[in-house]
């Protein structure tokens, strides 16, 4: 119990950190916010670039008719809950401030519910108390982490997904199903979480119903990602999926480093964005570049023995699976600068940057620095509607 705790305060730091840059930029620097001003005034400067999907669809739900309306690319549990909750501040808020209020206590409440279950499964999963802290930290300071204080569906995916992961990993599978099923009803690509089930299936091919059990698990986690296209193409005649990864220019997003070469901007200071991308790039590469280089740092055997315990045991390949499908999704159709929200999901991130700093301190500190340097840049951008979203 004493090592949850520990593991809330660093995540309670973490969003101390966030709020503070939020609300120095917004003394000093003038920005254009998406939504009226909420009284509670930390709450409005959180409602940015897709808040405003979010809140709409909890406000009146999917529109219907031709063409079909860009709220149709988010998926309903977040949005749902927000409306849900929201109920309770109507008799003192208006409608959008409510729902804002609403989102933001969804968001917070849930990343603190996923550094819970983060830190157990890592725990569970390395039986290795420092190294599962250590990990914790950087989930909690990672350069995407400002986004699960927005009003994103980030932190209930999170929770939901951890919480999945966390009880396939202690067999309650019934639990885990029901999180995963949630789970992949908060975000477009949450169908993806299906795969450690998948992985475990294969793995459990000697026992036959067991096997059964966890495909027909993958199966339903997988499902909501067909519900909802099947929902949308009978309502407004077209899947929800064709809404993503677009853009007037482009048409549907090039591959990540493409746009990286050749995406107009339309920012001052182009050079600036490119390092943030290019800092993004290797945060989400870490794991790869952890496995190929690690005998470069300083040798510790038990870490050593980490390092092939996060390679080569089973468990881990069903992680390192979801890891591998997002990282590919999201270098061929995500747009650049939601790159590092995405790469939030990507949990061997945390579990190698943990290893390094276990390894050689001096290399950790740098990352660990390098993330929160990140951080506060990206809380910057966010909080003036920079192209960081």
């Amino acid at each position: 119990m004493k090592d949850i705790s520990k593991a809330l305060l660093i995540g309670l730091s973490s969003r101390i950190l966030v709020m503070a840059v939020f609300a120095v930029c917004s003394v000093l620097f003038t920005t254009t916010a998406s939504s009226p001003v909420n009284p509670i005034p930390i709450v409005s400067l959180f409602s940015r670039w897709d808040s405003g999907w979010y809140r709409e669809i909890a406000k009146i739900g999917y529109p219907l008719g031709t063409p079909p309306k860009g709220e149709w690319a988010f998926f309903p549990l977040y949005p749902v809950a927000m409306s849900g909750l929201s109920t309770v501040f109507l008799p003192f808020f208006s409608s959008v401030n409510a729902l804002n209020l609403a989102g933001f206590i969804i968001s917070n409440v849930s990343f603190f519910v996923s550094v819970y279950f983060f830190y157990k499964l890592t725990n569970k999963l390395l039986k290795n108390a420092k190294i599962a802290m250590a990990s914790t930290v950087f989930y909690c300071f990672f350069a995407g982490a400002v986004f699960y204080s927005a009003i994103y569906s980030e932190s209930l995916f999170m929770a939901l997904a951890l919480a999945s992961f966390y009880y396939l990993e202690d067999n309650q599978l019934y639990k885990s199903v029901l999180f995963g099923f949630l789970a992949s009803f908060t975000r477009s690509d949450g169908f993806l979480i299906c795969l450690p089930f998948v992985v475990s299936a294969l793995f459990s091919n000697r026992n036959k119903i067991k096997t059964l059990k966890l495909s027909l698990s993958a199966a339903i986690i997988a499902s909501p990602f067909f519900l909802f296209q099947a929902v949308g193409y009978i309502l407004v005649g077209v899947f929800p999926i064709s809404l993503l990864a677009r853009t007037q220019v482009w048409g549907t997003y090039p591959p990540l480093l493409i746009q990286f070469f050749v995406y107009p901007l339309q920012v001052h200071d182009k050079t600036g964005y490119q390092m943030l991308y290019t800092t993004g790039f290797m945060l989400m590469l870490l794991p790869i570049i952890y496995i190929c280089f690690s005998e470069t740092l300083q040798k510790s055997q038990s870490l050593h023995d980490l390092k092939n315990y996060l390679v080569n045991n089973s468990k881990m390949l069903q992680y390192w699976s979801y890891y591998i499908s997002t990282l590919i999704l999201v270098f061929t159709t995500c747009y650049i600068g939601s790159t590092i929200r995405y790469s939030i999901t990507m949990l061997p991130i945390y579990w190698a940057s943990a290893a390094i700093y276990g390894k050689n301190r001096l290399i950790g500190i740098a990352l660990f620095t390098t993330m929160i340097a990140t951080l506060i840049i990206g809380s910057y951008l966010l909080e003036i509607n920079g192209y960081f979203m």
